[in-house]
C-alpha cells in the first residue's frame, strides 16, 4: 500500500496530531505535525511519538527512515 497523505492525517487527527508538512522519498519519510500534547507539556510525549511512528508504518508500503519535526498550536518548535 502507499503511503497516503490524506489517510495518514485522518488516522493522526483522531490522537491531536495534525500534519503540516510531509516529504516521502524512496529511503526516508519527513513529517512535520502540530501536536495538542506537546503544547501543554512543552515536551513531545513519548506515546505520541511511537504513535505517529506505528500509522507511519502501517500506511508505508516499504520499510523506511521516518524523521518528524513537532510544533505546538503557536508553530514554535518543541521537537
Amino acid at each position: 500500500m502507499k503511503l497516503d497523505p490524506d489517510q495518514l492525517e485522518a488516522r493522526l487527527m483522531t490522537h491531536g496530531v495534525y500534519v503540516t508538512e510531509l516529504d516521502v522519498d524512496e529511503g526516508r519519510i519527513d513529517i512535520e505535525y502540530e501536536s495538542i500534547a506537546a503544547g501543554k507539556t512543552n515536551a513531545v510525549p513519548h506515546r505520541e511519538v511511537g504513535r505517529v511512528i506505528n500509522v507511519v508504518r502501517d500506511l508505508a508500503e516499504t520499510p523506511r527512515d521516518v524523521h518528524g519535526s513537532v510544533t505546538d498550536l503557536d508553530d514554535e518548535a518543541v521537537g
